[in-house]
């Protein structure tokens, strides 16, 4: 146990490292950073295509947990904050449904591009109706029933 750890921080730190290097070579190159990740993910590791498509969905958002809290400690204009806290969002959506079509792919064991635009979209729809009736339900607990929430909403707000 104690050597996959090991073995997992080191390849932790050389993907890092290869990540650092692979920025250095877009610079110069022009050729995007991904594809030689995907190279290294299908040669030397011997991934299944459509299993590699689906972590690299589901790992290739920017993480809205970690952009939001560092959006807020930032000295940005308020629509820099906007911009980034919404591409954040649609950003983690986006991930979950792209993943979740690759994962619909690999249990049926082959790619369908036909399909796969279709499931997109519908699992956007999904999700959007979802947040909105979210969105919904959050302004009538702020407005009707937890005057406390609104308050600290209204302080957050203001500053």
């Amino acid at each position: 146990m104690a050597i996959q750890i090991t073995l997992t921080i080191v390849f932790a730190g050389v993907l890092v490292f290869a990540a650092h290097l692979f920025a250095e070579f877009f610079r110069i190159k022009k050729l995007p950073n991904v594809l030689l990740l995907i190279i290294i993910g299908l040669a030397i590791f011997d991934f299944d295509p459509i299993c590699a498509f689906m972590l690299g969905a589901f790992w290739g958002g920017i993480a809205s947990a970690i952009v939001i809290p560092m959006v807020g400690q930032l000295n940005l204009q308020s629509d820099s904050k906007t911009i980034l806290i919404l591409e954040a969002a649609v950003s983690d959506v986006l991930c979950v449904v792209a993943g979740l079509t690759f994962f619909g792919a690999l249990k049926l064991g082959e790619l369908r591009f036909g399909i796969m635009p279709g499931s997109i979209i519908a699992g956007f729809s999904f999700f959007a109706i979802i947040g909105v009736l979210g969105g919904f339900g959050w302004l009538f607990l702020l407005n009707n029933r937890f005057e406390a929430i609104g308050r600290t909403y209204r302080y957050f707000m203001k500053t």
